[in-house]
């Protein structure tokens, strides 16, 4: 699960590694295991369609019906799924807190602040975030006083527009975001009103990050992506090999013995696993969007 489900400092695509692992950029590796092998393998058909057996057996070769036993297995098996889950969460916090205990101070602070209505935008780069809400106490970075009027201006004429319930809040989350991340080109006329209309001196954060990017310090603390080309050809190139390796085995087992039969059924079962995960990839954009 990522940071925000976790309600950890940051939004971290995988919470049990260090936040400046290579993998967190790893978008389609995330995407094929979270879909494709954890989603093939807790689908629980089996373990349902056993459970469905049980209870509508009755008349079927003079057995009787064990609704009592599949309704205790539904039962167990799903306080086993949720009792993982829960597991699987507190396990993942436990090992970000051990691996980032930078990021487990700010989730400490980024609480007591919440506690005085104050929430923190995790997605603001990390010496800004920290910065613009007063986290002093986990600030990392150190930048020379003369460096900070620009920041500290627009801390200051936005500093009573950060608690929760404030009208203005989500606006100014959304300036934030845009110009620190991709720089001031993104300011537009609804970015200019906003501010003119709440009194913030949008002026000095365009300052800001000019000075920045243009300074020698560097607060840069987000993992860099594989690009999406590289990451498309390590794809391809696994899947042409694996998909090579399956037709070579269905070619070669093909006796008539129980043996061969068994892994010659996993085999096909290899080959178009991928083609169903990828449909059920699909499909799962349309969970909750459906009509009924």
């Amino acid at each position: 699960q990522n940071g925000v489900s976790l309600n950890l400092a940051v939004d971290v695509p995988i919470a049990f590694l260090p936040s400046k692992d290579l993998f967190q950029g790893c978008n389609l590796l995330h995407s094929a295991i979270k879909m494709g092998f954890c989603g093939a393998l807790t689908s629980f058909s089996s373990w349902n369609s056993e459970m469905v057996v049980m209870m509508f057996s009755f008349g079927d070769e003079g057995h009787n019906s064990e609704i009592i036993r599949a309704l205790l297995g539904y039962i167990i098996g799903v306080q086993l799924a949720l009792g993982s889950f829960i597991f699987g969460r507190n396990a993942a916090v436990y090992l970000h807190r051990v691996l980032n205990p930078g990021l487990a101070r700010e989730m400490d602070a980024v609480a007591v602040k919440l506690t005085e209505g104050v929430p923190v935008n995790r997605n603001l780069p990390a010496f800004e975030r920290r910065y613009l809400h007063e986290l002093d106490d986990v600030q990392e970075e150190k930048i020379e006083p003369e460096h900070m009027s620009s920041l500290e201006q627009w801390k200051n004429t936005t500093k009573e527009h950060r608690r929760v319930n404030n009208e203005a809040l989500p606006y100014l989350c959304d300036i934030e975001e845009r110009v620190l991340k991709y720089g001031p080109t993104v300011i537009d006329d609804d970015m200019k009103t906003s501010s003119e209309k709440y009194g913030w001196d949008l002026k000095s954060l365009e300052t800001w990050v000019a000075e920045k990017d243009a300074s020698s310090f560097d607060m840069k603390t987000s993992t860099q992506s594989p690009s999406a080309k590289t990451a498309i050809s390590v794809a391809v190139f696994l899947f042409v090999v694996f998909y090579t390796l399956l037709i070579i085995g269905v070619i070669k087992v093909n006796g008539d013995d129980a043996y061969s039969i068994t892994y010659r059924t996993m085999l096909f079962s290899a080959i178009f696993a991928p083609p169903g995960a990828l449909l059920r990839w699909r499909l799962s954009e349309y969970n909750g969007h459906l009509p009924g």
